[in-house]
């Protein structure tokens, strides 16, 4: 199946089954690479830099729904 068909239709906002997938996606990781810099003090700059950056994907598609459409 196609991503971009997933995504195109009418109802593509914020709960968009695709956008809400993402947004997951993103988090998860996010929340894993916040407990490695807790693990790992050595490491605790660079995970804690892709925990941000995993932050910063989901808020950017919670904000603007799949594909970057704007949310309603």
């Amino acid at each position: 199946m196609e991503f971009n068909a997933l995504a195109d239709d009418d109802d593509a906002g914020v709960e968009h089954p695709v956008n809400v997938r993402v947004v997951a996606v993103c988090r998860n990781p996010a929340e894993i690479y916040r407990e490695l810099a807790l693990a790992e003090p050595a490491f605790s700059l660079e995970y804690g830099a892709e925990a941000h950056n995993f932050s910063r994907a989901a808020d950017r598609f919670a904000e603007h729904g799949p594909l970057g459409y704007p949310a309603e």
